[in-house]
């Protein structure tokens, strides 16, 4: 399991598509890594990894509501992590996103 993820670990994922689970969750969903945005660190501790989101998209007929997830990829292997959802896009699907502070 991927337990510190870097902006880079997303950016450089050839494979861009995430198996979503959870605890409680019937099926598993498939969600697409759209975006990775890097932030500029606000400190002076330079072992801290550099803040970053991901932006995923997800189909129409499965909404996740914002939760702890477990996404599983075939670059990156599992990552749990903390999903927003942000809402729907003009074709119906849902966008989440992810921050790492």
């Amino acid at each position: 399991m991927l337990e510190m993820p870097a902006s880079q670990d997303f950016e450089h994922c050839p494979d861009k598509l995430f198996r979503v689970s959870a605890e409680g969750m019937a099926l598993s969903v498939e969600i697409v890594l759209a975006e990775v945005t890097s932030f500029p660190s606000s400190g002076d501790d330079k072992a801290r990894r550099e803040p970053f989101s991901a932006l995923f998209k997800g189909p129409a007929a499965h909404f996740l509501p914002q939760g702890l997830y477990r996404l599983e990829n075939t670059s990156l292997g599992s990552v749990e992590l903390f999903l927003v959802p942000l809402g729907p896009s003009v074709d119906g699907a849902y966008w989440y996103e992810a921050v790492f502070n």
